[in-house]
């Protein structure tokens, strides 16, 4: 056998390279591996960790072959020693420092991802929100204007024939014909009229006195004569009279000078004519106030004359409405015409006659036609119906409304023509929208309104915004609503 070869000491040198240990190692089995993100898997292959080599000496092995010294082994295991750990602890410090590192990255890591996560969601809220609020900007806006029609005042005129006969009915077109009646009536009228011209040929102060006697004798006292009051004013009396012994009697008088301050009030007069002794027992007083008078010649004028014609012929007029008043029945309509230029008068008077007064008779035939009221009228809104544009309905008709006149007549067939003059007031249909909805939209209220104001055939309108607060039309014409008020 050959000698076995002693092994040399390994020195300190070595041992740096390669770490022996005498402890014997036993691997633990590897627990269920833990599962870390790709994030950190790369970050840990970044920087590998040290290789560690570790020898493991056999129990049998030969001690003897490996002899040395006592204090050589014992430096070298105490500097093998001291190098162990001094290089655990700094890879303790190490892996401590990188994982305090890894930690506190992903920390930062973490708090970046839930910032940003946090942006995307606030980004993510506004735009909903923006979103949200410019859809119920488009669905919540509304507008809705109310019209009240302008009733417009549309008038007409048709003619129609008033028939009294079948056989006139028939002989006749029916589009315009109304049953009825044609007559004649006699009218005649006298009446006394004032003449109005006046020329003035004097004046006078008249009254009357009551003469009284006192004395035992009759006493006679003749024309004019003279009568005096205390403040010396001069009457006269009329005629001659003789007043009875103890008695009294009344005679006119009249004022010596004409003047309107011999219109004396009531008083006491003498008569200078008679003995002194005899005034205080015959005397005279006036019971009324005399009057002023002017004395006026009355004539006959041209408008004197005028007026009495006028009036004859009004008075004939109101007599045949009393007539046709008697005649009416309930339901009818009558219109009647008095032919002026064959009406009869007499006049007693010629212009310039001196009379106070004359008289004037007046005779003259009238026509009188009757037809049914409610068959006119259906006639005449007909014809007004007809001629209102398509889009426009009748609101008011009334008989008020209506004016006949008769424009010719024959007694002999019973026939009469009619025109009728009527108005009425018309106003767009309830269900016609004459404005525009595409014009109403983006606008604001001011432009709303002078829109609206340029159509006749608004009388009033109302404007509703939703919301109230936002007084500006929708974008959308479906969101405009217009109603066609009754």
């Amino acid at each position: 056998m050959s000698p076995k070869k002693t092994p040399k000491a390994k020195t300190a040198s070595e041992d740096k390279n390669k770490i022996t240990t005498t402890k014997k190692t036993t691997r633990k089995k590897p627990g269920p591996k833990k599962k870390t993100s790709a994030k950190k898997t790369t970050t840990s292959k970044k920087k590998p960790a040290k290789a560690v080599t570790v020898d493991v000496i056999s129990d049998d092995y030969d001690d003897k072959s490996h002899e040395v010294k006592k204090d050589e082994v014992d430096e070298v295991d105490i500097e093998n020693f001291d190098s162990q750990k001094k290089y655990y602890s700094e890879l303790v410090s190490e892996i401590k420092e990188k994982q305090k590192n890894l930690g506190q990255k992903n920390s930062n890591q973490k708090q970046k991802s839930i910032k940003l996560y946090r942006r995307l969601a606030l980004r993510f809220f506004v735009l909903i929100l923006v979103f949200v609020l410019i859809v119920a900007y488009f669905t919540a806006t509304k507008l809705t204007v109310a019209i009240t029609p302008a009733a417009e005042v549309v008038s007409d005129s048709v003619q129609f024939a008033v028939v009294s006969s079948q056989e006139a009915q028939t002989s006749l077109s029916a589009e315009r014909i109304v049953p009825g009646e044609v007559m004649q009536s006699s009218l005649e009228s006298d009446k006394t009229y004032q003449s109005g011209g006046e020329e003035k040929i004097g004046e006078e102060v008249v009254g009357e006195v009551v003469i009284y006697n006192d004395y035992s004798r009759n006493q006679p006292l003749v024309e004019t004569t003279r009568l005096l009051t205390p403040d010396q004013k001069l009457f006269r009396i009329s005629e001659g009279v003789t007043v009875p012994a103890g008695g009294s009697i009344r005679v006119e008088a009249y004022a010596d000078t004409v003047s309107a301050d011999m219109a004396i009030e009531p008083t006491t007069m003498t008569i200078p004519g008679l003995w002194a002794g005899l005034q205080d027992q015959i005397y005279a007083e006036n019971p009324e106030p005399f009057q002023y008078k002017s004395q006026l010649n009355h004539y006959v004028r041209q408008g004197d004359l005028d007026l009495a014609i006028n009036d004859i012929r009004e008075a004939l007029k109101n007599k045949l409405e009393q007539e046709i008043d008697w005649q009416i029945r309930p339901g009818d309509e009558i219109v009647y015409s008095i032919d002026e230029d064959k009406s009869l008068l007499t006049i007693d008077a010629e212009l310039g006659d001196e009379k106070e007064e004359f008289r004037v008779r007046a005779e003259n035939q009238a026509v009188i036609v009757r037809f049914s009221k409610e068959k006119a009228q259906n006639l005449l809104e007909a014809k007004l119906a007809f001629s209102l544009p398509q889009e426009k309905e009748i609101v008011s008709f009334g008989s008020e409304n209506i004016s006949y006149t008769l424009d010719d007549y024959n007694l002999e067939d019973g026939t009469a023509e009619i025109t009728a003059s009527f108005k009425g007031s018309a106003r767009v249909k309830e269900k016609q929208n004459f404005v525009n909805k595409n014009q109403l939209t983006n606008l604001s209220e001011e432009q709303i309104k002078q829109y609206l104001n340029t159509f006749n055939e608004i009388e009033d309108y109302q404007l509703k915004f939703t919301p109230n607060f936002l007084k500006r039309s929708p974008h959308l014409s479906d969101r405009v609503e217009i109603i066609i008020a009754d």
